[in-house]
């Protein structure tokens, strides 16, 4: 094996590896409920808002006595409505209480748009890591890898683009209690996406690399190939056959 297959090997290799960790770090940012968490002070509680669960954590400081300030999480997937509509039907107009808070634990369209984008983004890296197991067989894949990985870079950056604007909306970042008007801040499910989103663009960086590195080894390959030929061909036209009538003569 020579450098330069050494060299085409590592490259598809490390643009593997980067896609796989973004992948999982997108996973991770769609698990976690962690995009936007709010401290409740006047409940006593914190609420983490993320794209398919919302979560409460009561602080026992406030309470009793631990080395413990916060208790274990109590989680509601968004698409469980069931919660929701019993607490809408007790008080469902008073948006001023725990219950009108309810109306942040719901889906959203452009939470959708994010889930949608990202698990798009997704399913292209997974289908980019297939591809680049065919390159070793067929070279040409290195360009369909190339354009998956762009492919997941742009829907990253759309999604992460898509909660920045939305998450800054007046009706998205505050939520307005009894006493106070609370801030969402950011949280660090935001920050798994912003992992990715560098992982999927260094993937995307080492792939035209590799791409390069294997479409050049085919155009050395050719252009040996017809070296070649072309010295070849001048031995094979300077070849006379034997005169049988001389010889017979």
């Amino acid at each position: 094996m020579t450098g330069m297959d050494v060299g085409r090997v590592v490259a598809l290799v490390a643009a593997s590896v980067l896609m796989a960790i973004g992948a999982g770090f997108s996973i991770a940012a769609i698990i976690s409920p962690a995009w936007q968490v709010v401290d409740l002070r006047e409940y006593s509680a914190e609420h983490l808002h993320g794209l398919l669960q919302d979560c409460a954590r009561t602080d026992r400081a406030h309470f009793e006595t631990s080395d413990d300030d916060h208790s274990a999480p109590h989680c509601t997937y968004k698409f469980d409505f069931d919660e929701n509509v019993i607490v809408d039907e007790e008080n469902p107009k008073d948006m001023n209480s725990p219950e009108g808070e309810a109306e942040h634990h719901t889906f959203h369209a452009w939470q959708l748009v994010i889930l949608g984008l990202i698990v798009t983004a997704i399913l292209s890296a997974v289908v980019a890591l297939f591809v680049a197991c065919c390159t070793v067989c067929f070279q040409p894949c290195v360009i369909i890898f190339t354009i998956l990985a762009f492919l997941s870079m742009v829907l990253s950056a759309t999604a992460m683009g898509v909660f920045y604007v939305m998450s800054h909306r007046v009706e998205n970042r505050f939520i307005q209690g009894v006493v106070g008007t609370y801030e969402q801040m950011i949280g660090h499910a935001y920050y798994y996406e912003l992992v990715s989103l560098i992982c999927f663009l260094l993937s995307f960086l080492t792939s035209i690399v590799t791409s390069y590195l294997f479409m050049y080894n085919r155009k050395t390959t050719r252009s040996s190939q017809n070296r070649t030929a072309q010295r070849d061909a001048p031995l094979l036209s300077s070849y006379r056959a034997p005169d049988h009538r001389t010889t017979t003569a």
